[in-house]
């Protein structure tokens, strides 16, 4: 549980993300960006590679809800169980006036 750099992401999450635990700037982030009348919702994946992820698969999942404290989280059709290969995940949405809020949820198998 410890945080070696103190960006609020214990050491075993950046394990799980491949993020550094000694650098407060290298983070897991999600990115909201507008496109015309749409949003752009992305993140970075990292392959699971390197010591202490022999055998081991990345996944990432783009999950929605209605709103922040609005019922269960969902994966967006799609965006259910990337593999992480150092590609960046995109995804479009037009919204229809309803609020939506978005995670990326990243995992090791």
């Amino acid at each position: 549980e410890a945080d070696s750099d103190g960006d609020g992401q214990s050491n075993g999450a950046e394990y799980i993300a491949g993020t550094d635990p000694g650098s407060g700037a290298h983070l897991f982030e999600v990115e909201l960006a507008p496109s015309g009348a749409a949003i752009v919702v992305s993140f970075p994946t990292i392959a699971a590679a390197g010591t202490g992820y022999a055998g081991c698969t990345r996944y990432y999942a783009l999950e929605t809800r209605p709103g922040m404290d609005d019922g269960a989280w969902s994966a967006v059709s799609g965006y259910a169980r990337i593999t992480g290969a150092g590609q960046t995940v995109a995804y479009t949405n037009t919204p229809a006036g309803a609020e939506q809020v978005y995670r990326g949820r990243v995992w090791l198998e």
